[in-house]
């Protein structure tokens, strides 16, 4: 499918996404633990989590992989999302985590220019030999969320020209607008909801950021009956917020995660692979 032809919404119904055949695993999993250091900010620090594909005995993968970055929800910690990277590393990605504004007070500003300092610093470590990310990347990055971090990501995306796509997981408005930066935005975006979510509705958050968006190449799948907390594994905080608001939820956390990685792999895929019968 040409990115020309992705303006449109889709709803769906479980059923039907869970007959999408999956693709095999391939990498084991390695992690790295940096903190990076923002001159441009005061010399800021920006502790990462990096997920990398491996081999079965630990070295690095051989093989030239895009880099994911993705920004966690509020008060959540980048462990909740294991079921992220557990899926998309294995397939030839790295995916980073940066742990920044965790707290009560975040600053959405801040967490978007770390994650659009990230996009650069990160893509430096192919050319450092004493990385474990020496010559495996191959310059695509995608800005990815999950509620709040999500909204940090378009702002992330209308910021950064070293990021090439955007990804969204329910994403939240933020202070700054991510739905005022998301006419700004000219890359290929794909924003998934869940038509039970009353945490972040789709009425007031996910829609209007993609009926903003200046891209043409844009798609929004909404999850019939699936909810907020879903995209992630259980946290906490933000099951307390949702048992609160959302009370029509009718799918399970398994296949809203099920049905995100059907379409989000394809389609990274396609613009970061240039895999281009993915999608």
């Amino acid at each position: 499918m040409k990115p020309s032809l992705l303006l449109f919404i889709l709803f769906l119904n479980i059923s039907a996404i869970l007959a999408v055949k999956t693709q095999a695993e391939e990498f084991s999993v390695g992690n790295l633990q940096i903190t990076f250091i923002d001159p441009d900010r005061n010399n800021r620090a920006i502790l990462t989590e990096i997920y990398y594909p491996v081999t079965d005995s630990g070295k690095s993968a051989s093989g030239s992989f895009p880099l994911l970055l993705f920004g966690h929800g509020f008060l959540m910690e980048w462990s909740a999302y294991e079921n992220l990277w557990s899926h998309f590393v294995p397939q030839g990605y790295v995916m980073a985590f940066p742990r920044t504004e965790g707290g009560f007070s975040p600053s959405h500003q801040e967490f978007a220019l770390d994650i659009a300092f990230l996009a650069s610093a990160i893509q430096e470590l192919n050319d450092d030999s004493d990385s474990p990310l020496y010559q495996a990347l191959n310059g695509r990055t995608a800005a990815m969320g999950h509620s709040m971090g999500g909204g940090a990501a378009v702002l992330a995306t209308s910021y950064s020209d070293m990021i090439d796509v955007y990804l969204g997981l329910a994403p939240a408005e933020t202070n700054p607008s991510a739905i005022a930066a998301a006419q700004n935005i000219t890359q290929p975006v794909l924003i998934i909801s869940g038509s039970s979510d009353d945490v972040t509705p789709e009425s007031t958050h996910q829609i209007p950021i993609y009926q903003a968006l200046a891209t043409e190449s844009r798609s929004l799948v909404s999850i019939t009956g699936g909810g907020h907390c879903y995209f992630a594994n259980f946290n906490f905080f933000c099951n307390l917020g949702e048992s609160g608001t959302s009370g029509n939820i009718t799918v399970t956390r398994e296949e809203q995660q099920q049905t995100t990685t059907d379409f989000a792999t394809p389609w990274l895929d396609f613009f970061l692979k240039d895999d281009c019968d993915s999608w």
